[in-house]
């Protein structure tokens, strides 16, 4: 797990540093029109593996000639994809009435070819855990793709530099897992025995891949098509400054608790002990981190990234409270993966995906703040629903699931008050009070923390310097 955590701080602080570089010489606009093309590109995306990746993980009786099936199927679809994408391109730039958007679509989709190449790989890395590898590769990926994007902003190629840094952090992706990977694909292998049989757990995979793909992008859709594309790169902006990171952090750990799970999946007290610390020690991380941004991001975001991104800070500080239940959320689909139990989780997106479909549409009457806020309310309302699927799965009362985040939420909404107070009544320059404040905040988060769930944080902190968190 130490390496999941150490693939996303790297390759997320690259992203973030990258994105602060090119907000600087890019608009809300330039941020809107790849915002358009990546929504459309994004339901493509989903028939790209069509759940085979997840089904060589949870699968234990796999070889060879399944990873070699796979992979060539992958790649068929590739370039599948890569046409679909250019023939798109035309349609996407109708629907979202911009013109601008058709040539960033059409060469974003050569992206599904390029990754096509390396899915088999990752699923590979992924089931024999080797998180190092994959650390190693997502970082030094975004260093080529983020220092490609930034020359070429600092040379006024507008939002092509965005486009540039998608594409080459995708080839330096694959060409990485070719690297490190002993193995490799053998044509002679193929056979559609594999196919089927892989195919009754990849189908559902495949299925919840597509109404996930709604409920991640239903806001966008929605804001793009209603409001243009100036609310969309403003939302963009946000949701990459919160979410993106967020999502990526617990989508690591995801990634971890995936292959981890499905190896002890007759072990349920196991299960139930390794979910319920694993959950809790994100929890433990990120919260305080959201409230932190959410309070700070009126003093910070004008000075950082200019006058010009300063209506985004009231969806950053929306976003931040949502971002709070990802993990929340987020890790239940893992557990479901893990224990076969796709239809689950089919049932599981089709709701969360009508609510966000209802909530952001109702909220977009009220602007860019209203169908960011509708996200936020859909995600509340389906907790409830979350928990006792939770409860089922690993077979743990309530209260062992509140616990997983009631500890820190309560110390971090400690901290932030404090964090407010120090603010509001400081006599010191705006960057002495922010630092200040900051590191008082984080003392209080931690003492309160230690205060009510001391035993917890020592075990937590003893494993993080054994770098062996399970």
């Amino acid at each position: 797990m130490f390496w999941s955590i150490v693939q996303v701080i790297g390759g997320q602080g690259i992203t973030f540093l990258t994105l602060a570089f090119l907000a600087v010489f890019l608009g809300p606009a330039d941020f809107g029109v790849l915002g358009m093309a990546i929504v459309w590109l994004s339901f493509i995306q989903v028939f790209s593996e069509m759940g085979f990746g997840a089904a060589l993980i949870q699968r234990r009786e796999v070889d060879s000639g399944h990873f070699s099936t796979i992979y060539f199927v992958n790649v068929a679809a590739g370039i599948l994809l890569t046409l679909t994408g250019i023939a798109l391109s035309w349609a996407c730039a109708l629907f979202f009435n911009t013109p601008g958007v058709q040539p960033i679509m059409a060469v974003l989709s050569f992206g599904f070819i390029i990754s096509s190449f390396s899915l088999t790989q990752l699923a590979i890395a992924q089931k024999d855990l080797r998180f190092r590898d994959l650390a190693i590769r997502d970082i030094s990926a975004s260093l080529c793709g983020g220092s490609a994007g930034i020359i070429l902003a600092w040379f006024d190629f507008g939002v092509w530099s965005l486009v540039a840094q998608s594409l080459i952090t995708s080839a330096m992706g694959a060409v990485l897992l070719w690297y490190m990977s002993a193995w490799r694909p053998r044509a002679e292998e193929f056979s559609f025995q594999c196919v089927k049989e892989l195919w009754p757990y990849s189908s559902k995979m495949f299925a919840f891949a597509v109404l996930k793909y709604f409920t991640m992008n239903t806001d966008k859709l929605v804001i793009g098509y209603f409001l243009g594309p100036v609310a969309l790169g403003l939302y963009t902006f946000a949701y990459r400054i919160i979410v993106q990171p967020t999502s990526a952090f617990v989508g690591a750990i995801g990634a971890y608790l995936f292959p981890k799970i499905s190896m002890i999946q007759d072990d349920p007290a196991e299960i139930r002990s390794s979910y319920l610390f694993v959950s809790k020690a994100t929890n433990t991380v990120i919260t305080p981190l959201l409230i932190m941004v959410m309070i700070l991001s009126p003093m910070i975001i004008a000075p950082v990234f200019g006058e010009k991104w300063e209506p985004a800070v009231p969806l950053i500080q929306i976003l931040a409270v949502f971002a709070i239940t990802i993990p929340w959320i987020s890790h239940v689909g893992q557990v479901m993966k893990a224990l076969n139990r796709p239809g689950w989780l089919l049932s599981w997106v089709i709701f969360v995906a009508a609510l966000v479909a209802v909530s952001v549409w109702f909220g977009s009457s009220l602007g860019v703040e209203g169908a960011t806020f509708g996200l936020l309310a859909a995600y509340v309302i389906a907790l409830p629903v979350n928990f006792w699927l939770l409860s089922k799965l690993i077979d743990a009362g309530f209260m062992d699931i509140l616990s997983t985040f009631i500890p820190s939420v309560f110390s971090a909404g400690l901290m932030g008050l404090a964090l407010w107070l120090t603010l509001a009544y400081n006599k010191f320059a705006a960057a002495y009070a922010v630092s200040i404040g900051a590191l008082l905040a984080v003392f209080l988060y931690f003492m309160v923390l230690m205060f009510i769930d001391r035993r917890f944080l020592v075990n937590f902190s003893k494993k993080l310097l054994r770098l062996e968190v399970t």
